[in-house]
Protein backbone atom coordinates (compact mmCIF):
# COMPACT_ATOMS: atom_id res chain seq x y z
CA UNK A 1 0.00 0.00 0.00
CA UNK A 2 1.36 3.40 -0.83
CA UNK A 3 2.92 5.45 2.61
CA UNK A 4 2.23 8.87 2.40
CA UNK A 5 2.97 11.56 4.85
CA UNK A 6 0.96 13.86 5.60
CA UNK A 7 0.75 16.99 8.25
CA UNK A 8 -2.52 16.35 9.38
CA UNK A 9 -3.50 19.46 11.45
CA UNK A 10 -1.42 21.91 9.37
CA UNK A 11 -2.52 20.53 6.16
CA UNK A 12 -5.83 21.25 7.47
CA UNK A 13 -5.46 24.78 8.80
CA UNK A 14 -3.87 25.37 5.09
CA UNK A 15 -7.14 24.47 3.17
CA UNK A 16 -9.59 25.51 5.63
CA UNK A 17 -7.50 28.70 5.64
CA UNK A 18 -7.21 29.20 2.07
CA UNK A 19 -10.81 28.94 1.40
CA UNK A 20 -11.98 31.39 3.27
CA UNK A 21 -9.66 33.69 2.14
CA UNK A 22 -9.89 33.32 -1.43
CA UNK A 23 -10.71 36.45 -3.47
CA UNK A 24 -10.70 38.83 -0.03
CA UNK A 25 -8.66 40.88 -0.22
CA UNK A 26 -10.18 44.74 1.14
CA UNK A 27 -9.78 46.72 4.23
CA UNK A 28 -11.71 46.72 7.66
CA UNK A 29 -12.00 50.56 7.58
CA UNK A 30 -14.38 50.08 10.68
CA UNK A 31 -12.05 48.63 12.87
CA UNK A 32 -8.68 50.34 12.16
CA UNK A 33 -10.42 53.85 12.91
CA UNK A 34 -12.13 52.34 16.12
CA UNK A 35 -8.39 51.06 17.32
CA UNK A 36 -6.65 54.20 16.00
CA UNK A 37 -9.70 56.35 18.30
CA UNK A 38 -9.38 54.16 21.44
CA UNK A 39 -5.25 54.81 20.77
CA UNK A 40 -5.65 58.33 20.99
CA UNK A 41 -8.43 58.57 23.83
CA UNK A 42 -6.66 55.99 26.20
CA UNK A 43 -3.94 54.39 25.04
CA UNK A 44 -1.09 53.94 27.13
CA UNK A 45 1.08 54.44 24.48
CA UNK A 46 4.72 55.20 26.68
CA UNK A 47 4.43 51.02 26.96
CA UNK A 48 3.27 50.36 24.00
CA UNK A 49 5.09 47.74 21.79
CA UNK A 50 5.65 48.84 18.46
CA UNK A 51 8.01 47.10 15.48
CA UNK A 52 8.59 46.75 11.67
CA UNK A 53 10.86 44.23 10.10
CA UNK A 54 11.67 44.68 6.75
CA UNK A 55 13.48 43.00 4.23
CA UNK A 56 16.73 44.09 3.99
CA UNK A 57 17.24 43.74 0.12
CA UNK A 58 13.86 44.82 -1.09
CA UNK A 59 13.00 47.42 1.85
CA UNK A 60 9.29 45.08 1.74
CA UNK A 61 7.21 45.04 4.72
CA UNK A 62 7.46 41.37 6.19
CA UNK A 63 6.02 41.49 9.70
CA UNK A 64 4.53 44.49 11.76
CA UNK A 65 3.18 44.71 15.42
CA UNK A 66 1.60 47.21 17.50
CA UNK A 67 0.21 46.16 20.77
CA UNK A 68 -1.32 49.35 22.92
CA UNK A 69 -3.07 48.77 26.17
CA UNK A 70 -5.72 51.28 27.06
CA UNK A 71 -7.79 52.07 30.57
CA UNK A 72 -11.47 53.72 29.85
CA UNK A 73 -14.54 54.75 31.22
CA UNK A 74 -17.61 53.38 29.96
CA UNK A 75 -19.78 55.80 31.74
CA UNK A 76 -20.39 59.43 30.26
CA UNK A 77 -19.97 61.85 32.56
CA UNK A 78 -19.81 65.40 31.64
CA UNK A 79 -17.06 66.58 29.25
CA UNK A 80 -15.23 63.34 29.76
CA UNK A 81 -15.11 60.42 26.59
CA UNK A 82 -16.04 57.21 27.21
CA UNK A 83 -15.10 53.71 25.55
CA UNK A 84 -18.68 52.74 24.05
CA UNK A 85 -18.71 48.59 24.05
CA UNK A 86 -21.80 48.63 21.68
CA UNK A 87 -19.62 50.00 19.16
CA UNK A 88 -16.46 47.65 19.41
CA UNK A 89 -19.40 44.90 18.45
CA UNK A 90 -21.01 47.05 15.65
CA UNK A 91 -17.72 47.62 13.93
CA UNK A 92 -16.01 44.19 13.75
CA UNK A 93 -19.77 43.01 12.69
CA UNK A 94 -19.76 45.56 10.17
CA UNK A 95 -16.22 44.45 8.75
CA UNK A 96 -16.89 40.91 8.93
CA UNK A 97 -17.44 40.79 4.99
CA UNK A 98 -13.92 41.70 4.11
CA UNK A 99 -12.50 38.98 6.39
CA UNK A 100 -11.80 35.46 6.05
CA UNK A 101 -11.50 34.91 9.96
CA UNK A 102 -13.74 36.51 12.73
CA UNK A 103 -14.00 35.42 15.92
CA UNK A 104 -15.97 36.54 18.97
CA UNK A 105 -15.09 35.39 22.84
CA UNK A 106 -17.42 36.57 25.85
CA UNK A 107 -16.71 36.62 29.30
CA UNK A 108 -17.01 32.84 30.77
CA UNK A 109 -15.57 31.46 27.65
CA UNK A 110 -12.66 28.81 28.97
CA UNK A 111 -10.88 29.52 25.16
CA UNK A 112 -7.42 31.21 25.96
CA UNK A 113 -6.38 32.99 22.38
CA UNK A 114 -2.92 34.29 20.88
CA UNK A 115 -1.92 35.31 17.43
CA UNK A 116 1.40 34.08 16.16
CA UNK A 117 3.99 36.60 13.75
CA UNK A 118 5.60 34.76 11.24
CA UNK A 119 8.06 36.00 8.72
CA UNK A 120 9.17 34.53 5.27
CA UNK A 121 13.01 34.20 6.68
CA UNK A 122 11.84 33.31 10.21
CA UNK A 123 13.87 35.55 11.58
CA UNK A 124 10.63 37.43 13.57
CA UNK A 125 8.60 34.26 14.67
CA UNK A 126 6.70 35.78 17.74
CA UNK A 127 3.61 34.66 19.45
CA UNK A 128 1.55 37.49 21.53
CA UNK A 129 -0.59 36.20 23.76
CA UNK A 130 -4.65 38.22 23.19
CA UNK A 131 -6.98 36.56 25.35
CA UNK A 132 -5.32 36.00 28.97
CA UNK A 133 -7.97 35.92 31.07
CA UNK A 134 -11.52 33.73 30.92
CA UNK A 135 -13.18 36.99 32.04
CA UNK A 136 -12.13 39.46 29.14
CA UNK A 137 -14.18 39.93 26.07
CA UNK A 138 -12.21 39.68 22.96
CA UNK A 139 -12.71 40.17 19.39
CA UNK A 140 -10.57 38.89 16.36
CA UNK A 141 -10.90 40.15 12.89
CA UNK A 142 -8.14 38.70 9.63
CA UNK A 143 -8.12 40.15 6.70
CA UNK A 144 -5.28 39.77 3.54
CA UNK A 145 -3.16 42.22 3.14
CA UNK A 146 -3.93 44.80 0.38
CA UNK A 147 -0.31 45.92 -0.48
CA UNK A 148 1.02 41.88 -0.04
CA UNK A 149 -0.84 39.28 -0.53
CA UNK A 150 1.24 37.07 0.93
CA UNK A 151 0.78 38.39 4.21
CA UNK A 152 -2.05 38.41 6.75
CA UNK A 153 -3.91 41.57 9.03
CA UNK A 154 -4.62 40.66 12.06
CA UNK A 155 -6.75 42.86 14.42
CA UNK A 156 -8.14 41.91 17.89
CA UNK A 157 -9.10 43.60 21.09
CA UNK A 158 -9.47 41.96 24.81
CA UNK A 159 -11.13 43.54 27.56
CA UNK A 160 -12.38 43.29 30.92
CA UNK A 161 -13.98 45.14 33.83
CA UNK A 162 -11.43 47.36 36.20
CA UNK A 163 -14.50 48.09 38.73
CA UNK A 164 -15.12 51.83 39.52
CA UNK A 165 -13.14 54.78 40.12
CA UNK A 166 -14.68 57.73 41.40
CA UNK A 167 -18.01 56.05 41.03
CA UNK A 168 -17.17 55.75 37.09
CA UNK A 169 -17.48 52.37 35.63
CA UNK A 170 -13.84 51.13 33.63
CA UNK A 171 -12.45 48.66 31.75
CA UNK A 172 -8.95 48.35 31.19
CA UNK A 173 -8.06 46.04 27.70
CA UNK A 174 -5.25 46.04 24.66
CA UNK A 175 -5.47 46.32 21.27
CA UNK A 176 -3.60 43.99 18.36
CA UNK A 177 -2.66 45.35 15.15
CA UNK A 178 -0.24 42.72 14.02
CA UNK A 179 0.91 42.06 9.90
CA UNK A 180 2.70 39.21 9.38
CA UNK A 181 3.01 36.10 6.88
CA UNK A 182 -0.71 34.24 6.17
CA UNK A 183 -0.82 31.08 8.10
CA UNK A 184 -1.32 28.88 5.14
CA UNK A 185 1.87 30.20 3.16
CA UNK A 186 3.75 29.76 6.46
CA UNK A 187 2.12 26.43 6.84
CA UNK A 188 3.06 25.28 2.95
CA UNK A 189 6.71 26.68 3.29
CA UNK A 190 7.24 23.85 6.14
CA UNK A 191 5.12 21.11 3.93
CA UNK A 192 8.20 22.14 1.21
CA UNK A 193 10.98 21.51 4.05
CA UNK A 194 11.53 24.81 5.22
CA UNK A 195 12.24 24.80 8.95
CA UNK A 196 11.07 27.05 11.56
CA UNK A 197 13.47 28.55 14.25
CA UNK A 198 11.32 29.34 16.77
CA UNK A 199 11.49 27.84 20.68
CA UNK A 200 10.35 24.16 21.02
CA UNK A 201 6.77 23.92 22.15
CA UNK A 202 5.77 20.99 24.02
CA UNK A 203 2.65 20.04 21.44
CA UNK A 204 4.57 19.89 18.29
CA UNK A 205 2.55 21.47 15.60
CA UNK A 206 4.36 20.14 12.59
CA UNK A 207 4.13 16.56 13.97
CA UNK A 208 3.50 14.40 11.10
CA UNK A 209 1.15 11.65 10.75
CA UNK A 210 1.68 8.37 8.44
CA UNK A 211 -1.64 8.02 6.58
CA UNK A 212 -2.93 5.05 3.99
CA UNK A 213 -4.38 6.19 1.14
CA UNK A 214 -7.80 5.19 2.50
CA UNK A 215 -7.12 8.06 5.13
CA UNK A 216 -6.19 10.54 2.26
CA UNK A 217 -9.67 9.96 0.36
CA UNK A 218 -11.09 10.96 3.98
CA UNK A 219 -9.32 14.38 4.32
CA UNK A 220 -9.79 15.58 0.67
CA UNK A 221 -13.77 14.84 1.55
CA UNK A 222 -13.63 16.96 4.93
CA UNK A 223 -15.71 20.59 3.96
CA UNK A 224 -13.40 23.67 4.86
CA UNK A 225 -15.64 24.31 7.89
CA UNK A 226 -15.21 21.07 9.72
CA UNK A 227 -11.26 21.64 8.97
CA UNK A 228 -10.97 25.10 10.37
CA UNK A 229 -12.91 23.50 13.46
CA UNK A 230 -10.91 21.08 14.37
CA UNK A 231 -7.47 22.80 14.02
CA UNK A 232 -8.68 26.01 14.95
CA UNK A 233 -8.82 23.90 18.45
CA UNK A 234 -5.45 22.88 18.23
CA UNK A 235 -4.17 26.37 17.60
CA UNK A 236 -5.96 27.33 20.97
CA UNK A 237 -3.75 24.53 22.87
CA UNK A 238 -1.22 25.62 21.56
CA UNK A 239 -1.41 29.37 22.28
CA UNK A 240 -2.32 27.98 25.83
CA UNK A 241 0.79 26.35 26.45
CA UNK A 242 2.81 29.72 24.84
CA UNK A 243 0.66 31.45 27.39
CA UNK A 244 2.67 29.60 30.37
CA UNK A 245 5.85 29.72 28.60
CA UNK A 246 6.97 33.19 30.98
CA UNK A 247 5.64 31.87 33.60
CA UNK A 248 8.04 28.77 33.64
CA UNK A 249 10.95 31.00 32.43
CA UNK A 250 10.61 32.88 35.40
CA UNK A 251 10.97 30.62 37.91
CA UNK A 252 13.11 28.93 35.84
CA UNK A 253 15.56 31.91 36.58
CA UNK A 254 14.93 32.38 40.09
CA UNK A 255 16.11 28.42 40.17
CA UNK A 256 19.32 28.79 38.77
CA UNK A 257 19.86 31.90 40.71
CA UNK A 258 20.77 29.76 43.35
CA UNK A 259 19.81 29.77 47.25
CA UNK A 260 20.19 32.82 48.09
CA UNK A 261 16.93 33.48 46.36
CA UNK A 262 14.89 31.15 47.28
CA UNK A 263 12.62 32.75 49.47
CA UNK A 264 11.56 34.83 46.19
CA UNK A 265 11.34 31.45 44.76
CA UNK A 266 8.63 30.68 46.55
CA UNK A 267 6.76 33.67 46.74
CA UNK A 268 6.56 33.56 42.76
CA UNK A 269 5.94 29.60 43.00
CA UNK A 270 2.75 30.44 45.03
CA UNK A 271 1.87 33.63 43.21
CA UNK A 272 2.00 31.70 39.86
CA UNK A 273 0.74 28.69 40.87
CA UNK A 274 -3.27 28.89 40.87
CA UNK A 275 -2.77 30.48 37.15
CA UNK A 276 -1.14 27.24 36.23
CA UNK A 277 -3.81 25.17 37.75
CA UNK A 278 -6.16 27.16 35.89
CA UNK A 279 -4.36 26.49 33.09
CA UNK A 280 -4.18 22.99 33.07
CA UNK A 281 -7.95 22.81 33.87
CA UNK A 282 -8.69 24.43 30.43
CA UNK A 283 -5.88 22.03 28.56
CA UNK A 284 -7.47 19.19 29.86
CA UNK A 285 -10.69 20.36 28.82
CA UNK A 286 -9.21 21.14 25.52
CA UNK A 287 -7.86 17.80 24.77
CA UNK A 288 -11.04 16.30 25.40
CA UNK A 289 -13.25 18.46 23.36
CA UNK A 290 -10.49 18.03 20.58
CA UNK A 291 -10.41 14.42 20.86
CA UNK A 292 -13.99 14.39 20.66
CA UNK A 293 -14.66 16.44 17.96
CA UNK A 294 -12.04 14.54 15.81
CA UNK A 295 -13.81 11.31 16.37
CA UNK A 296 -16.77 13.21 15.38
CA UNK A 297 -15.75 13.35 11.54
CA UNK A 298 -15.50 9.28 11.66
CA UNK A 299 -11.55 9.16 10.49
CA UNK A 300 -10.47 5.55 9.60
CA UNK A 301 -9.23 3.68 12.66
CA UNK A 302 -5.27 3.84 12.01
CA UNK A 303 -5.78 8.06 11.58
CA UNK A 304 -8.04 8.05 15.13
CA UNK A 305 -5.14 5.78 16.94
CA UNK A 306 -2.64 8.03 16.00
CA UNK A 307 -4.06 11.34 17.44
CA UNK A 308 -5.12 9.46 20.26
CA UNK A 309 -1.48 8.46 21.24
CA UNK A 310 0.06 11.35 20.16
CA UNK A 311 -2.37 13.65 22.28
CA UNK A 312 -1.94 11.76 25.17
CA UNK A 313 2.02 11.70 24.67
CA UNK A 314 2.00 15.44 24.05
CA UNK A 315 -0.37 15.90 27.33
CA UNK A 316 2.36 13.51 29.09
CA UNK A 317 4.62 15.26 28.10
CA UNK A 318 3.73 18.83 29.11
CA UNK A 319 2.82 17.29 32.78
CA UNK A 320 6.04 16.13 33.06
CA UNK A 321 7.98 19.21 32.38
CA UNK A 322 5.62 21.16 35.00
CA UNK A 323 6.54 18.51 37.41
CA UNK A 324 10.23 18.64 37.06
CA UNK A 325 10.06 22.23 37.52
CA UNK A 326 8.32 22.17 41.21
CA UNK A 327 10.89 18.86 41.76
CA UNK A 328 13.40 21.89 41.01
CA UNK A 329 11.87 24.07 43.09
CA UNK A 330 11.75 21.87 45.94
CA UNK A 331 14.84 20.69 45.84
CA UNK A 332 16.34 24.63 46.01
CA UNK A 333 13.90 25.46 48.81
CA UNK A 334 13.73 22.09 50.78
CA UNK A 335 9.76 22.54 50.32
CA UNK A 336 6.86 23.48 48.20
CA UNK A 337 4.98 27.09 49.48
CA UNK A 338 1.20 25.57 49.85
CA UNK A 339 -0.26 26.88 46.51
CA UNK A 340 2.50 25.47 44.77
CA UNK A 341 1.94 21.94 46.66
CA UNK A 342 -1.68 22.10 45.41
CA UNK A 343 -0.47 22.56 41.43
CA UNK A 344 1.47 19.80 42.20
CA UNK A 345 -1.13 17.64 43.12
CA UNK A 346 -3.50 18.65 40.22
CA UNK A 347 0.06 17.88 38.10
CA UNK A 348 0.26 14.25 39.23
CA UNK A 349 -4.02 13.60 39.05
CA UNK A 350 -3.83 14.57 35.39
CA UNK A 351 -0.26 12.55 34.89
CA UNK A 352 -2.36 9.49 36.46
CA UNK A 353 -5.47 10.13 34.24
CA UNK A 354 -3.49 10.40 31.24
CA UNK A 355 -1.33 7.21 31.82
CA UNK A 356 -4.44 5.29 32.24
CA UNK A 357 -5.76 6.39 29.13
CA UNK A 358 -2.52 5.82 26.87
CA UNK A 359 -2.65 2.37 28.47
CA UNK A 360 -6.52 1.45 27.82
CA UNK A 361 -5.50 2.54 24.24
CA UNK A 362 -2.63 -0.28 23.81
CA UNK A 363 -4.71 -2.33 25.34
CA UNK A 364 -7.93 -1.90 22.88
CA UNK A 365 -4.63 -1.97 19.99
CA UNK A 366 -3.49 -5.60 20.95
Amino acid sequence: MKRIFIMLLITCSAIATYAQQKGKSQTPTHVIELFNDIIRDFGQTSDQIYSVQKNPNTNQLESSVRIVKFEASIDEPFGEKKLSIDRINDCFIEDEPVSYQMQHLAPGNKEMFGINVKSINNEANKHYIVRTSTQQEMWLLCVKNTENPQLRDAYAIAWEGAGEKDGINTVKGTVFMITSLRPDIYEQMLAEGIKESTVTEVIDPNAMYQQSDKATEWLKNLSPEQLFDVTQMNSTMRANIMKAAPIYQTLNKLIKDGPAFKSRLGIYADKYAPQIIELNKGMDEFYQEFLKKFKDLQPPTDVMNQVNTQSYKDMLQYLTEQNKLFNDIYRVRGSLPKKAQKAQKQINELTEKYMKEMNKLIMERK
